[in-house]
């Protein structure tokens, strides 16, 4: 009797201890993914300025980002799920790719912070005259994303 005490004690244990961890994540039947994935790592630099910035913020295909600025101080963290999925989405939207293939603005005003933009086939570069949301609003987007959530 002892021993199927024993039993019994440790197969409920067992089956306490089980609940108490987190919750599987339900599937999705939607068709749509769960969670957003960058196809490639992304690079955004800003150059230029009146102080001469040189600041480099990478996006990995996860979400973790790595920023460093000209005196190599370097910061890690990571995007939200949403901040991803937005980023993502910015992307793909085909305004990126049509100012991948605009010619920058020559000559670029004086002072103005450069940004340069690399995410897998994908390469813009846009000066920041006061209209860079006009000359390039896809570019744009990404800037503000970026430089909204960090340090960048």
């Amino acid at each position: 009797m002892g021993v199927l005490r024993t039993v019994a004690i440790l197969a409920l244990a067992t089956v306490v201890v089980a609940g108490c961890g987190p919750a599987a994540p339900s599937p999705d039947t939607s068709g749509r993914a769960t969670s957003p994935v960058l196809s490639a790592p992304v690079t955004l630099t800003r150059s230029g300025g009146i102080a001469g910035v040189n600041d480099t913020i990478t996006v990995d295909s996860g979400g973790a980002w790595t920023f460093r600025d000209r005196t190599g101080k370097i910061l890690d963290g990571h995007l939200s799920e949403a901040q991803r999925a937005e980023l993502a989405a910015l992307l793909a939207d085909p305004s990126v790719g049509r100012e991948a293939r605009q010619a920058p603005a020559n000559p670029p005003c004086m002072d103005a912070f450069v940004y340069h933009l690399s995410a897998g086939g994908l390469d813009v570069q846009g000066a920041d005259c006061g209209d860079l949301g006009r000359r390039y609003p896809g570019l744009a987007k990404i800037v503000t994303l970026l430089t909204d959530v960090t340090p960048m």
